[in-house]
């Protein structure tokens, strides 16, 4: 399954289903490692709701960094 880190509370990795971005997820962060606020990342999650088989996209965060800075950008410059 794909995730998105939206952020980090108290040792909590809250996520939400990268596809729809409507089902939030809350792991612990110690099941994580090297992971920012931001990151796009596929895992499995067991029958106990934990979080395994980790892999962050990279390309794919930095692509979508890109696209909201962009966004962010336009914003700013339609405003002038």
């Amino acid at each position: 399954m794909k995730f998105i880190l939206d952020r980090i509370e108290k040792n909590i990795a809250v996520c939400f289903d990268f596809e729809t971005e409507s089902h939030q997820y809350n792991f612990h962060l110690a099941d994580f490692s090297n992971i920012n606020e931001g990151d796009i990342f596929t895992a499995e999650i067991n029958s106990e709701k934990k979080v395994y088989n980790i892999e962050i996209l990279k390309d794919e965060t930095t692509a979508r960094k890109a696209f909201l800075r962009k966004r962010l950008d336009s914003l700013f410059t339609e405003k002038k």
